[in-house]
């Protein structure tokens, strides 16, 4: 699932959970490689780990996947 480590992602997760619509297996987000937050609230990566923990998602093991965003556009 989408994390985006605020209250709107939560509520998501409960209502998930609440209503059986699918299995949750782990939680998404996008981290900044050189501040390592949380590009949505700019909260740690430490912190949506503790709620990972928290919510009985297993450790990530430190397992992470590296997407550049090339920040040029070009035009179509």
């Amino acid at each position: 699932m989408s994390w985006s480590s605020g209250k709107d992602s939560a509520v998501a997760l409960h209502e998930v959970r609440q209503h059986a619509a699918a299995e949750i297996v782990g939680l998404l987000t996008t981290v900044t490689e050189t501040f390592e937050r949380v590009a949505m609230h700019a909260v740690r990566e430490t912190l949506v780990e503790r709620q990972a923990e928290k919510l009985g998602f297993p450790p990530s093991s430190g397992q992470k996947v590296m997407i550049q965003v090339d920040k040029k556009v070009d035009k179509l």
